[in-house]
């Protein structure tokens, strides 16, 4: 595993007074999966073959209420997000925003359909609204994951000469080509689009 995902790659000193709430993410997540094993368990019995645990796992998780949101997620990376307001230049927004993804990543949570946002709006998007959005307590290791779209309505309505209306309303252009295998973070470019989806984390990445 590569030892900086998931970590800033600028300097960067955490200010002391967040330690608390980072223990207390990580105890509350851990209660919150031990929970959902509970409850997958007593759903399951002792006989289920692996094939049905997978489904039950799966409707659990759609169905149960037991949710959380990102920001509280990345709490448990040790990670607080800086107010994009904050940052002092581009190199900084660009290792905030690809911080936060790769932390997203490693608590189960991925992003879709990010191309047409550049870096501060994207990382504006995530900081003011999806952030404190729900979103499933899975482990890293469940064989589902959370995928965040990124591409608001709005976004559609002015992208719609570039969205292929012969494919689902979720999948759009930027959905297509080969995802990248081994994780590396897209090239600093301070640029109104980007091809940052190919670079995306994804649960068979080398990280």
């Amino acid at each position: 595993m590569n030892i900086t995902f998931g970590s800033r790659h600028r300097p960067y000193k955490q200010d002391p007074i967040f330690y608390a709430s980072f223990n207390y993410a990580k105890e509350k997540r851990k209660d919150n999966l031990a929970e959902r094993e509970r409850a997958i368990s007593a759903i399951a019995g002792p006989n289920t073959s692996p094939e049905n645990l997978v489904k039950i796992r799966s409707m659990y998780d759609q169905r149960t209420h037991l949710r959380t949101t990102a920001r509280e997620l990345l709490l448990t990376m040790d990670f607080v997000p800086t107010p994009p307001n904050v940052l002092d230049n581009y190199s900084h927004l660009h290792d905030e925003l690809w911080t936060s993804i790769e932390c997203l990543a490693k608590c189960g949570v991925y992003l879709l359909h990010t191309n047409h946002l550049s870096d501060i709006d994207l990382y504006s998007r995530l900081y003011y609204k999806i952030f404190d959005e729900e979103c499933a307590i899975m482990p890293p290791s469940n064989e589902a994951h959370e995928y965040i779209d990124c591409m608001h309505e709005v976004d559609r309505f002015f992208l719609n000469d570039q969205i292929d209306t012969s494919t689902s309303k979720n999948e759009s252009i930027y959905a297509r080509g080969p995802i990248c295998k081994k994780f590396t973070r897209e090239a600093a470019s301070n640029a109104f689009s980007h091809s940052r989806d190919f670079f995306l984390p994804r649960p068979d990445s080398i990280i």
